[in-house]
């Protein structure tokens, strides 16, 4: 036999042991001895080990010590900061401490795309500015108990990569001035929720507050109650999925307006809010698009909001033959069963109009 047609060893083919090496992302301790069996494994065990640090698993999330461990090993070998993908930072006393903000923001993680943010203690958003302006960041999440003016003056250091921003904090009525600064990029989906909220409070437009982002080519966006859309800012006929609570039914929200939506998701809490079915018929019937009825089933349900199930199924029937969206029913083991669910939906099942989802249920916009 030739030495050409030599088998070769499979320990030798770079792409098959960095695809073997791939399996093992989620167990830390087996990562680490990867590059005591040979120096070839060292680069793919490092960029598994530090693609997503802060949630290989519940133990490290969840231990202030072991980020200390991540941060000594960062400083010690500033290169690794590079094979960072995806940072979640719980910013409390138990996970990653106020303190610790500091030393995490010295660090360049150049490829950096994925940002979460929780920030649980009343922390100075200044503390997070340099993250927000790494050079790769596509995805950013914000969750923190500030007001939404008291952010308005970070965005200005975001970086212009950003396409994909949820944020979640607390609402006032104090009217905020647009920053002078634009970012020279676009979002292509939105989410906003308030974490508190004062009745007695006007909600003002996030087209001020969101400044400086783009909004103007915007294809997804996410909204809970209370929560008024920029849509002074917003381009309604690039809008392809829109994900709503049952309380922005029949508010200042004009749901009509998206002649291209192609995904609906409405997240239903307990009993079904009186109109919400007389302003839901136009939605579906105005969006030709329209492919996905989503229904998340995102709270406790009694016998009296699971009847009004079964009603809102008599009313999407004629509408669901008419348009043909699928719907997709999403909802938690502990509220409902399969049977339970096809006793509530039988017209729309048996139809084969239907699916059913298991939560945690997290659509996908844009990947």
């Amino acid at each position: 036999m030739s030495p050409s047609r030599e088998r070769r060893n499979p320990l030798e083919i770079q792409e098959l042991l960095d695809e073997c090496i791939g399996f093992l992302h989620r167990s830390p301790s087996a990562l680490l001895a990867c590059p005591l069996v040979a120096r070839s494994w060292v680069n793919k065990a490092q960029a598994n080990l530090f693609r997503n640090p802060l949630a290989s698993t519940l133990e490290f999330a969840f231990s202030n010590v072991r980020v200390h461990q991540f941060l000594y090993s960062l400083h010690s070998n500033p290169i690794l900061a590079g094979r960072v993908y995806e940072l979640d930072l719980v910013v409390n006393n138990r996970n990653v401490h106020p303190s610790t903000l500091d030393n995490i923001r010295t660090l360049e993680f150049t490829n950096l795309e994925r940002l979460n943010i929780d920030l649980e203690e009343n922390i100075l958003p200044e503390l997070f500015e340099p993250l927000l302006s790494s050079p790769s960041l596509q995805y950013l999440h914000v969750r923190t108990s500030q007001t939404f003016t008291a952010l308005a003056p970070v965005w200005a250091c975001c970086s212009p990569t950003i396409r994909h921003f949820e944020l979640v904090c607390r609402e006032e009525s104090a009217q905020v001035p647009p920053s002078v600064r634009r970012i020279y990029g676009y979002l292509k989906s939105l989410g906003l929720a308030l974490s508190e909220w004062d009745a007695a409070c006007p909600v003002q437009p996030r087209s001020r507050l969101l400044h400086p982002f783009d909004l103007s080519q915007l294809k997804a966006i996410a909204t809970h109650e209370a929560v008024s859309v920029p849509w002074d800012s917003i381009c309604a006929d690039n809008i392809e999925v829109l994900d709503v609570n049952e309380h922005s039914f029949g508010t200042e929200m004009d749901l009509t307006v998206l002649p291209n939506l192609r995904i609906l998701r409405i997240q239903l809490v307990g009993l079904i809010r009186l109109g919400m079915l007389d302003c839901l018929a136009p939605i579906i019937l105005g969006a030709p698009h329209l492919h996905t009825l989503v229904l998340a089933l995102v709270s406790e349900y009694d016998n009296d909001s699971k009847a009004q199930l079964a009603v809102l199924e008599a009313a999407l029937l004629p509408l669901v033959s008419f348009a043909c969206p699928v719907v997709e029913v999403a909802y938690w083991n502990d509220d409902f069963t399969e049977d339970e669910l096809r006793g509530v939906f039988p017209q729309l099942l048996s139809r084969d109009m239907a699916r059913l989802t298991f939560f945690p249920y997290v659509y996908a916009y844009f990947d």
